[in-house]
């Protein structure tokens, strides 16, 4: 999620009447792929500055306003939609842009983003949205200009499923049994754990979490670091650290954490997660992980 930092009071002042400028008239279901309703509230402009003195004595007129835009797509001279029209495009604003007069100070304007600025979803995601409003002459070539401040409106995509389990570096697929890593049992691992997908209501915010690893090795010898689950309390590192976020992890060097020789070598690794002190399966994550180590994949 982007994140804005406001250094000065006075800034985050201005910038809270400013950010509320423009918006969309239903945030909660934004697509980029969808039609969208964008709203410029001129109310909420800074009327100390000149150029928002002129676009409100153009509003009081009744002049038409029109959107002035270029993120996160800026169409070039000669397009449909092409901000203005002619050499100086400033004072001739494209038809195409003009804006619905909604009363009280209040325009809007209606698209489909990707189509609007021929872009994909993912790029009005990334570059949201800058415009500005004005009249069909916004001034300018010697003249005051006639215009909003610049607005944006930011968009984040929509959040995506919880990955209650993964691994750091993340498993890939390699036509190989199971969930391989292309790493090296000398590379650090990380197992991560978020208690936010935990669906096991026994589990559910748990404070402390150890993993119980079992490591096959090639020639199939199998080391454990606790004789059994219940065990696992008796050896500190193999406890989870968290901030109290509902997210732990473990992170380690296979090599060292299983004390392997150097004829020794890991075919895979398998965590269970479980409470310290395991009485019965309500302390423990119901998904057993497996990986496989093969640093020859290409990742």
């Amino acid at each position: 999620m982007k994140k804005i930092i406001l250094l000065y009071l006075g800034t985050l002042c201005s910038m809270h009447a400013f950010s509320q400028a423009a918006y969309l008239a239903d945030p909660e279901n934004f697509d980029p792929e969808s039609e969208i309703k964008i709203m410029i509230d001129t109310k909420l402009l800074d009327a100390s500055l000149e150029h928002v003195q002129g676009l409100n004595e153009a509003i009081s007129n009744g002049e038409d306003m029109y959107i002035w835009t270029w993120k996160p797509n800026e169409h070039g001279e000669g397009h449909p939609l092409a901000n203005g029209i002619g050499a100086q495009a400033w004072k001739n604003s494209n038809d195409a842009l003009k804006m619905t007069n909604e009363g009280d100070g209040i325009f809007s304007f209606t698209m489909v983003p990707t189509e609007f600025y021929e872009v994909d979803a993912q790029t009005v995601y990334d570059e949201d949205f800058s415009l500005l409003i004005k009249p069909k002459d916004g001034g300018g070539y010697g003249d005051p200009d006639i215009k909003s401040e610049d607005l944006k409106i930011v968009v984040n995509p929509p959040a995506g499923p919880i990955v209650k389990i993964k691994s750091f570096p993340s498993a890939i697929g390699s036509g190989l049994e199971g969930d391989t890593l292309g790493t090296d049992q000398l590379d650090v691992f990380s197992l991560i754990y978020d208690n936010a997908g935990e669906t096991k209501e026994s589990l559910k915010g748990v404070a402390d979490l150890y993993i119980y690893p079992e490591v096959v090795l090639k020639g199939g010898e199998i080391l454990k670091i606790a004789g059994n689950a219940k065990k696992v309390a008796d050896f500190p590192e193999l406890q989870m650290k968290t901030d109290g976020d509902g997210v732990f992890i473990i992170s380690f060097i296979p090599q060292y954490f299983f004390k392997l020789s150097e004829n020794q070598s890991i075919e895979s690794m398998q965590f269970t997660i479980t409470r310290p002190n395991l009485v019965n399966s309500d302390d423990v994550v119901d998904e057993v992980s497996s990986f496989f180590i093969n640093a020859n994949v290409c990742r």
